[in-house]
């Protein structure tokens, strides 16, 4: 009887030609959400003030997902668009780094100290409007305020053209909306800072 050598080789062959193309296959590629972010911004130099931001509240339920505006009263949110932080958080770093102090240091008791705190009431790409819209309510208060000294409340709000609705615009036209509400509060505290002299 003739031994079946040939049954052992043709397994080894074929073992190796499937492990060679298995390896020729390109890995499967996992799409995850992607991440946005508002940008970096540029710190305001030589302050001759401190602003201490104390964290801003959201009023939305979407927290990390972007928020579609796309009727009167509809919302939707994005499952595979989000923003790397909730929009309170976002904004908290972008001004904390804007108004970090700079420049040379002085005495305390020559750098007024001003705390910021708010709310933001809008953070959405309007569809209806092809824009972003940015509202925020907001107290600038001197720190070891007296009694009698009232804080300054204002409140902002804008709409930021979108040249589309890609997740790559509507984060570059918040960013813009951002540095836009960043500069007005540098106006502001100018004029505060002007005024208590």
């Amino acid at each position: 009887m003739k031994k079946r050598t040939w049954i052992p080789i043709f397994f080894c062959m074929m073992l190796a030609v499937l492990s060679t193309s298995c390896s020729l296959l390109p890995s499967p590629r996992y799409n995850g959400p992607k991440l946005y972010d508002i940008g970096v911004p540029e710190t305001y130099p030589d302050l001759p003030y401190t602003l201490t931001v104390l964290p801003f509240t959201t009023d939305t339920s979407a927290r990390y997902k972007m928020l579609y505006r796309v009727g009167e009263n509809q919302l939707e949110t994005d499952e595979y668009n989000r923003w790397t932080l909730p929009p309170g958080s976002m904004l908290t770093k972008y001004l904390s780094v804007s108004f970090k102090p700079t420049g040379p240091d002085l005495p305390k008791a020559k750098r007024p100290a001003f705390i910021l705190s708010g709310k933001i009431l809008f953070f959405e790409a309007d569809l209806t409007k092809n824009a972003v819209r940015l509202t925020v309510e907001y107290r600038i208060e001197r720190e070891n305020t007296s009694a009698d000294e009232k804080p300054f409340t204002s409140s902002f709000s804008i709409l930021e053209p979108l040249p589309n609705n890609s997740p790559d615009e509507i984060a570059n036209a918040m960013g813009r909306a951002v540095k836009q509400f960043a500069d007005r509060l540098k106006s502001q505290m100018d004029t505060l800072i002007t005024a208590k002299k």
